[in-house]
C-alpha cells in the first residue's frame, strides 16, 4: 500500500510539474483554515493579491472518494461552476490549481496614430 500512495503522490507532482490544463468542478469554498503553496511564479504570489480557496474536482476524482482539488482564484467560485484550470501543484494526494484565464499573460500595445 506504501508503493501505491508513492505512486499517487509521483502522478499529483507530475501533473503539476507538466501544467497540465483541466476542467474543474466547483463544489464549494475550502474551509477558513486551508492553505495552499502556489509557486512563485504564480502573478497573485509576485503582486500580493489574495485569493479565494475552493474546492472541487477534476473528471478523475470521485466525490468522497478520491483526492479533491483545491482551486485558487482571484475571485470568489460557485459550487457547480466548471472552471478550465492549470494544475500548478500537489500536495499529496491533492492538486492545486489555477484559473488558466488568470496565469495568462495579456498585454495591451498603444495604439499609434489612429
Amino acid at each position: 500500500m506504501l508503493r501505491q500512495q508513492e505512486i499517487a503522490f509521483e502522478n499529483a507532482a507530475y501533473l503539476a510539474e507538466q501544467r497540465v490544463q483541466m476542467d474543474v468542478l466547483v463544489d464549494g469554498e475550502a474551509g477558513a483554515t486551508a492553505e495552499v503553496a502556489l509557486p512563485e511564479d504564480d502573478p497573485a504570489v509576485r503582486t500580493g493579491t489574495p485569493v479565494h480557496l475552493s474546492i472541487g474536482r477534476c473528471y478523475f476524482q470521485a466525490p468522497q472518494v478520491d483526492a479533491q482539488t483545491c482551486v485558487a482564484s482571484i475571485g470568489r467560485l460557485s459550487p457547480g461552476e466548471l472552471i478550465r484550470c492549470t494544475i500548478v501543484g500537489s500536495d499529496g494526494y491533492d492538486l492545486v490549481a489555477r484559473p488558466t484565464e488568470e496565469l495568462a499573460r495579456q498585454t495591451s500595445l498603444p495604439v499609434i496614430g489612429g
